[in-house]
């Protein structure tokens, strides 16, 4: 049990945890997949290269937990 506990441990560290998101006129597209730690700082920057708006959804509570836009950053 003590190994496969630690295989799961890995695999689901090794798993990008938000998937980021930019919002289309009809529709959500994806951008890319990013770990927890990284996932706002990179919306920020790509918020910043665009006048266009991003969430960052979250895969474990398969909810929107933030949104940011150059316009109105909301991170």
């Amino acid at each position: 049990m003590g190994l496969r506990f630690k295989e799961e441990n890995e695999y689901r560290m090794l798993c990008a945890a938000y998937d980021i998101l930019r919002k289309d006129a009809t529709d959500m597209v994806w951008v890319e997949a990013v770990h927890d730690l990284e996932a706002k700082s990179r919306v920020k920057e790509l918020a910043s290269a665009s006048d266009e708006e991003y969430v960052i959804f979250d895969q474990r509570t398969r909810r929107i937990v933030a949104i940011g836009s150059s316009l109105n950053p909301r991170l």
